[in-house]
């Protein structure tokens, strides 16, 4: 996954939030896709990228991976500041990785999802 992340480079924006003693307390990866080298979605779930953007009603601009999204809850349970904000935690790092993807309302961002956070969104919708 480091060699992953280091190749991404040059296509990537990671957003980190610390805590008030510098610790990692969340992560999450904007990567702009080059149409090169393939994304941890097309390996890890075949997906094909070429074909899904080929059966859309347009073509993007510009195509975002968004990924790497992690919050420590441990770190976030110890520290009631932190339980207070865990929320703003998630929106503050979702925010900051679409802002690339936002710049032209033709360009899309694709994302896995485990089924926790699916179902969250889910229920929410509801």
């Amino acid at each position: 996954m480091i060699l992953e992340n280091i190749n991404a480079l040059p296509n990537s924006s990671f957003y980190v939030i610390t805590n008030d003693e510098e610790q990692i307390v969340g992560t999450i990866k904007s990567e702009l896709w080059d149409d090169r080298k393939k994304l941890p979605i097309e390996k890890d779930f075949r997906v094909d990228l070429n074909r899904f953007i080929q059966g859309l009603s347009y073509q993007p601009q510009k195509v975002f991976h968004i990924g790497r999204f992690a919050i420590d809850q441990d770190k976030i349970r110890k520290k009631t500041a932190l339980r207070k904000k865990r929320l703003t935690i998630l929106k503050l790092l979702m925010y900051y990785a679409l802002l690339p993807v936002m710049e032209n309302s033709s360009n899309i961002f694709i994302c896995e999802c485990d089924q926790k956070f699916r179902l969250s969104l889910l229920n929410r919708q509801q």
